[in-house]
Parts: structure tokens; sequence; C-alpha cells
């Protein structure tokens, strides 16, 4: 959600799409992202627009972060949660967990059950997300290869210049794997009221947006800051 490529914007707050093969359903599901913005990001394609994204059901997916410039770009899934995830991506946003503030300080040596998975100064060692592994994917190796992978992203989008962490992270996000998130609701159990610099942080399962209920309020605040709205 507020993890924002900012050179990957596409032009203009105008994002042309076209459904293939067409589906009402689907082209709901793309629409209602419009709605919670209060105005038409997402166009349906024109005879004169060279890039667009092109939607179809199938297995999550979406082919790149942002805009690539180079005609058509796909993104599937088969649901309007995933669908609406990998459209994000398209639009220029990473998983919410490469926030540099996510979800805790990685310092505080008390949070160990996610604050681990993120903390890239401990990048080297071979323990460090043991604990999460237990709580992603019954600790098989599905879990350590996704966790490893997340890590290595955070560091690399620390590193990155154009990689912007806007406002703050907000873990109730689409942008956030149902895997991680459950592991964020984990340790909730134990520290009920996470903070970043005295900020307490939205909870899984509050703060979405009535007019998209799959997309968070910080969803909404953090793609009009990318695309604010055109004249």
């Amino acid at each position: 959600m507020a993890v924002i490529s900012k050179t990957k914007r596409w032009l203009n707050s105008r994002v042309p799409y076209v459904v293939d093969p067409a589906s009402d359903e689907i082209n709901k599901w793309v629409i209602e992202i419009n709605k919670a913005l209060g105005y038409d990001l997402l166009v349906a394609k024109g005879t004169s627009d060279i890039n667009y994204i092109k939607v179809a059901k199938g297995g999550g997916k979406s082919e790149s972060i942002g805009c690539l410039s180079r005609g058509a770009q796909t993104v599937s899934a088969n649901q309007k949660r995933s669908m609406q995830h990998e459209i994000l991506h398209a639009l220029g946003f990473h998983h919410e967990q490469l926030h540099k503030g996510f979800p805790w300080n990685d310092d505080d040596p008390t949070i160990s059950a996610v604050n681990r998975m993120f903390s890239w100064k401990d990048q080297m060692t071979t323990d460090w997300n043991k604990e999460l592994w237990s709580k992603l994917s019954g600790g098989t190796l599905g879990g350590q290869f996704y966790a490893d992978n997340n890590l290595m992203s955070r560091v690399q989008s620390l590193l990155d210049a154009n990689v912007e962490s806007y406002d703050k992270c907000d873990f109730d996000s689409i942008m956030m794997y149902p895997d991680c998130k459950k592991a964020v609701e984990a340790a909730l159990v134990t520290y009920p009221t996470p903070t970043i610099n005295g900020t307490a942080y939205v909870k899984y399962g509050s703060g979405q947006d009535p007019k998209a209920p799959f997309l968070s309020k910080g969803d909404v605040k953090a793609i009009l800051h990318m695309y604010p709205r055109r004249a």
C-alpha cells in the first residue's frame, strides 16, 4: 500500500486497461478501486493508448511493479481481493512488509514474532527467522523461502532511493500476503498495541474503505498520493 516505486508511475493519473476476455464480474473488481478514489484512475483502453494493463482471470500475477512503458502488461487473479492486489502492483506499489517502518522497530529485542523477518541487520545469520517460519506454512521450507525472499526485498527497497515508504505503514493492507498478516495477528496476541514513534497501527479487520472493502483507508490515501485526482 504505502511502499511506492516513484519512477514507475503511469502518466497523468490515467491508467488504461482492458479485461480480456471480457467479463462484467472482473470489470467490477477493477472499477471498485475508482469508486474508493473518487475519480477514474483506471480507464477503458482507447485506440490511441499504447501502454495499458491487460486484466484476465488466472493465477495471481502482475507482470511488473508499476508501468513498463512497452505496451500491454498482464495482471491476473481468480478472486477480487487478489485481483485488486495485483492491480496495485501494476500501479507501482510494493508489498506493505517492505515499508521501512514495518511493523515495529527492528531494534526492539522484545518483539520477536515478526520483526526478525524484516531485520536487515541480521541478513547474514542462519537462524534469524526460525520463529517466523513456525508461523508460516507450518514451518516448512516454503515458509523459509518466503521469509528469505521478503527479507532481501526489504533490504533492496531500503537501499533504493526511488522506493518511498509513504506515511505510516498499515498492516491491514491488501498489499500484505495473507501468511504475513497471520504472523502479525499472532504477534498481536502477545503485543496488542504495537507502535512506531508512538503511533498505533491499524489492526487486521478494521479501517476498510466502505466503497471498496478489500482496500483499507490507508491504501486509498497512498494511491491518491501516488496518483492525485486529475483536474
